[in-house]
């Protein structure tokens, strides 16, 4: 049974062949993604930086400020960054101020634990960076997901999409399914938390909209699949600028922007305006997907 992931889906939104190819039919791509560039680097090695971080303070342990630019150095270049890497400014301001109290008000409980749960005859899985105890409030276990995006709740769809997968999970594991649920989104860029959790029936509409979603790309996949990848890549493949700009798999795929073939090209590819949401590894950004 393949799984679904929040990653997986705004991938499928940006391309219906990924949606096909992923999460209908659990197939793996063999392209390694591509190295993050620009910008993408900073937020991908703040992820791997507070990722050492939070293991610690979870462990009741305090990172002394003296190592701070060695750890953010070590961070920057394994998320491809070149020499000499910036000054650890935002984790010293990070570490210093713990903006979400971890350890403190937030016992954390699990760093990027996967957490797994079957409804509606499919397999859903998700992992939060951060599962917490609130220690000083109703006693909730709280899924954070860490956003670098400088408005963490721009995409709607995603964020909701995320957070009824969360919360489906979480009600199916038993360490979690008897207390209460929180989701929240942690804006790294600005320090706030966002409550996202959705109503038990909200997340159940959500989780049936995905599902419908689903079952009309299985529909249309499975029409061309006999007619071999060329056919099945022309029915759902969607090729543009922003559906394959930072796709982790466009190197593998023979519809990828701008190579299209075919006599397509952008003049008739899909389009739409970038905005806000997960990339393939799982890192929250800006202008990741194309909204639907």
């Amino acid at each position: 049974m393949p799984t679904v992931t929040k990653t997986a889906l705004v991938a499928g939104r940006a391309c219906d062949l990924r949606a096909y190819r992923g999460l209908i039919k659990g197939d793996r791509w063999s392209a390694a993604p591509p190295p993050p560039t620009g910008i993408l680097v900073e937020y991908r090695a703040r992820h791997l930086a507070v990722s050492r971080v939070h293991r610690l303070w979870q462990r009741g342990g305090v990172l002394d400020a003296a190592a701070l630019p060695d750890v953010w150095a070590d961070a920057w270049r394994r998320s491809g960054g070149d020499d000499p890497p910036p000054p650890p400014e935002w984790l010293t301001w990070y570490t210093a101020d713990n903006p979400f109290h971890l350890g403190v008000e937030r016992q954390i409980v699990a760093c990027e634990e996967t957490l797994r749960g079957v409804a509606l005859g499919r397999s859903w899985s998700a992992r939060p960076d951060l599962l917490c105890i609130d220690r000083v409030g109703d006693g909730a276990i709280e899924a954070l997901e860490l956003s670098s995006a400088r408005t963490p709740t721009l995409d709607k769809v995603a964020v909701e999409q995320m957070a009824a997968i969360d919360l489906l999970v979480l009600t199916r594991s038993p360490a979690y399914a008897l207390l209460p649920h929180r989701i929240l989104v942690c804006g790294l860029e600005t320090g706030r938390l966002y409550d996202v959790t959705p109503s038990r029936d909200h997340a159940r509409d959500i989780l049936h909209g995905i599902d419908a979603y689903l079952k009309d790309i299985e529909a249309r996949g499975c029409a061309w699949d006999e007619g071999g990848d060329t056919a099945l890549g022309r029915a759902l493949a969607t090729p543009s600028p922003d559906a394959c700009g930072r796709c982790a798999y466009r190197g593998d795929c023979a519809y990828a922007w701008p190579s299209i073939g075919d006599g397509r090209d952008g003049a008739d590819a899909a389009g739409g305006a970038a905005h806000d949401g997960w990339s393939p590894d799982g890192t929250y950004l800006t202008g990741t997907a194309r909204g639907r």
